[in-house]
């Protein structure tokens, strides 16, 4: 039953999912522990894998990103996925609200679009607004699982926004994923989650099998 649980696309660079399996029989065959300790946790899918397997774990990050992503993936109940209507609503303004502009200002040219980032800043606004804890966590993790996706190679350590709005010939469709908009992103990732939060209770992992510590 285990084994037939799809594992998410993590679309980070250095992630373990390739040998989660390896890991998993080593530590089950050398030490066979009830509890697990994930430092420098990053993608979280060790947690992950651990948990699918009923072993208790710690998830530690320094990065606070990191963290809310693996309180997406280690979280459980369905009730705490945003609906569609929600998804959609988090981009459009409130005339009570003060938006500021700050990743459009300090962030032109280098990542996304201007509108783009107009967007983010409306998003960044209104989570902060959120009633509800868990939901809002896993609405940033539907949000940064897009990111990634919208970005060249995954990654953010150089500016080449150029990458995605040159005007030259393709042969791959890469540039359909960068271009495709936040909200239609987050939808597919939503579905995602779903579909692991049912497997999940399909083999009956209970709630409290984990716990997110941000080391600052």
């Amino acid at each position: 039953m285990y084994e037939s649980i799809k594992l998410p696309n993590t679309r980070y660079q250095g992630s373990k999912k390739k040998i989660i399996t390896t890991i998993y029989k080593f530590i089950r065959e050398h030490v066979n522990p009830n509890h697990i300790l994930d430092l420098f946790g990053g993608s979280a899918i060790c947690s992950l894998y651990f948990n699918l397997h009923d072993i208790e774990v710690t998830y530690n990050d320094i990065l606070k990103f990191n963290c809310i992503n693996a309180t997406g993936l280690l979280d459980n109940d369905i009730n705490n996925i945003p609906c569609e209507e929600e998804i959609k609503n988090i981009f459009i303004q409130n005339n009570d609200l003060n938006y500021e502009t700050f990743i459009y200002d300090k962030f032109k040219d280098v990542y996304y679009t201007d509108d783009e980032n107009i967007q983010l800043d409306i998003f960044r606004e209104n989570i902060k607004h959120y009633g509800n804890l868990k939901k809002s966590n896993i609405m940033y993790y539907l949000l940064f699982q897009s990111l990634i996706s919208k970005r060249p190679y995954n990654l953010f350590h150089r500016k080449n926004l150029s990458i995605r709005t040159s005007d030259v010939n393709r042969n791959f469709g890469n540039k359909t994923t960068w271009d495709t908009n936040f909200i239609v992103h987050m939808l597919k990732f939503r579905k995602e989650l779903i579909k692991l939060y049912e497997q999940k209770k399909l083999i009956a992992v209970p709630p409290q099998l984990f716990k997110v510590i941000h080391a600052t």
